[in-house]
């Protein structure tokens, strides 16, 4: 595959894309934690978001540790106002505590899923 510029950018754009589409999916946590844990889910949150910190790792390399913080925080903020406005999602489900407790689980996950793996292969 070539390696072109366009090509650096339609991945980086498909990366985004997932998780902003993963965020609003995968919203509340509190329908993986209750009443009780469902391994389900719970794995499908654990794989798809430190996959996304991987691929993360692929592309940028080490040393964007602030930027990848930003910019999961941005698309996953961006992912649940999709799921807020286009689903018509019930607005109990949108507490403050909720959106705070997702936005700094999934940033947190993913920064630290990209720190975790290897840099080199």
């Amino acid at each position: 595959m070539r390696n072109d510029k366009a090509t650096q950018l339609f991945f980086l754009a498909m990366l985004w894309c997932c998780t902003a589409i993963l965020s609003g999916y995968l919203f509340p946590l509190s329908r993986i934690f209750e009443p009780d844990i469902k391994i389900l889910p719970l794995l499908g949150f654990l794989l798809f978001f430190g996959a996304l910190g991987s691929l993360m790792t692929r592309i940028y390399g080490s040393g964007y540790t602030l930027r990848i913080l930003v910019m999961v925080f941005i698309f996953a903020s961006l992912g649940l106002l999709g799921r807020y406005i286009l689903s018509g999602a019930d607005p109990v489900l949108f507490t403050a505590k909720n959106v705070i407790e997702y936005l700094i689980t999934v940033t947190l996950y993913t920064t630290i899923a990209y720190n975790w793996f290897p840099k080199k292969g």
